[in-house]
């Protein structure tokens, strides 16, 4: 009888420990995704890349934990994503900054 009763506590910490990281990753998500959806309300390119700079400095911040409990692939359309806002945020072309944005958005929110 002991032993099911310990194979039971296992299986709820395992249980427990799934749903906290799910909970922790789509916490990350709408802390990186908040950001960027008031870099897509602003109307210069400017205000638009401090809102871009802050979301990056998020997803830097959470990188090695989403690199260890996510797919790699969705990491690296983050990745490149933040690469092509920043460069259209750079270059000032506004039509194409949320474009970027948009994608960029997304492809954080997918990591729910």
């Amino acid at each position: 009888m002991k032993r099911v009763w310990t194979a039971a506590v296992l299986l709820a910490l395992v249980i427990t420990g799934c749903l906290y990281n799910n909970y922790a990753v789509s916490r990350t998500a709408a802390r990186i995704s908040a950001p960027l959806t008031q870099a897509m309300c602003c109307a210069s390119p400017a205000r638009a890349q401090a809102h871009l700079t802050a979301a990056q400095a998020q997803y830097d911040r959470r990188e090695r934990y989403l690199r260890a409990v996510m797919n790699r692939q969705r990491l690296d359309t983050v990745r490149a994503g933040f690469a092509r806002s920043q460069a259209a945020a750079r270059l000032g072309d506004a039509a194409q900054l949320q474009l970027s944005l948009a994608e960029l958005r997304e492809a954080v929110l997918a990591l729910r």
